[in-house]
């Protein structure tokens, strides 16, 4: 919902995510889930805070038609005040107690109801907050260049994993996936140059540009994408065998990184 609030893909690396408890068991018991949290909120960061007050105060709502029909002539003019006056304290106590003694009734849910008025001044813009009851969580969804770059590669393996997919092809086919793109572009040609070793760790396949193919490979799918206004083309290829002793030495000593990687055996 946080994410949704700012438009920012889950295929985007954001840079943290504070969990806000009083709670100090609550935060250990995390502790074997935050490889898990990070994988699935895709967080550079997770930390820890207990001090809910820095980002927000809370307010006590008064159901005044619940109260006027349970005290009647009770729920006097002294009694409202009394409610009007209730301060953070008594909204933190009523939150975690779940009770309140007010003009010396007790008042639980029925009666009020918590909400919490965000401290605008003490939250950066691109940070939003979060959660319900005792638990509380601040996203800080800004992100430097590298965070944008893994996440377009994040966005370009989707793409391959999806045109993979509605090829028929299984996770142990041997294949070659290689990528086209306009060489003025701004967003697919940094991320293919800088995350290529990372696209190619989550794909299990080898990952090259389209300029780097060979006539001889066998295409078994293409598709043609957009992202921000760029297109770019993946061309999936079968691994095929070379077996001409002569043009394996020439391809070993005109491209060395990609004879290095068995592309052809």
């Amino acid at each position: 919902v946080l994410r949704e609030r700012k438009k920012i893909s889950f295929k985007h690396p954001v840079k943290s995510l504070t969990i806000i408890t009083e709670t100090q068991e609550y935060n250990k018991g995390l502790e074997p889930l935050l490889g898990y949290i990070q994988d699935e909120i895709n967080v550079v960061d997770i930390l820890f805070e207990n001090d809910f007050t820095k980002y927000a105060g809370y307010q006590i709502t008064p159901n005044h038609k619940v109260l006027g029909q349970k005290f009647q002539k009770d729920y006097t003019n002294t009694f409202r005040k009394q409610l009007q006056e209730l301060s953070e304290k008594d909204a933190a106590r009523f939150l975690k107690e779940g009770k309140l003694i007010v003009n010396g009734h007790e008042l639980t849910n029925e009666h009020l109801s918590i909400k919490y008025i965000v401290k605008k001044e003490n939250l950066a813009e691109h940070h939003e907050l979060g959660g319900e009851s005792e638990i509380k969580i601040l996203l800080d969804v800004s992100q430097d260049e590298d965070m944008k770059l893994k996440g377009i590669a994040r966005e370009i393996v989707n793409r391959v994993q999806k045109l993979r997919k509605k090829a028929k092809l299984n996770p142990d086919d041997n294949i070659v996936i290689f990528i086209g793109y306009n060489q003025d572009s701004q967003f697919i040609r940094p991320a293919v140059e800088s995350k290529r070793s990372f696209m190619e760790g989550v794909l299990r396949k080898p990952f090259y540009t389209v300029e780097r193919k060979p006539d001889y490979f066998d295409e078994i799918a293409s598709e043609d994408f957009d992202y921000e206004d760029e297109q770019f083309k993946i061309v999936i290829c079968k691994n095929n065998v070379i077996l001409n002793k002569n043009n394996l030495q020439v391809l070993l000593l005109s491209d060395r990184e990609f004879f290095s990687n068995k592309i052809f055996l």
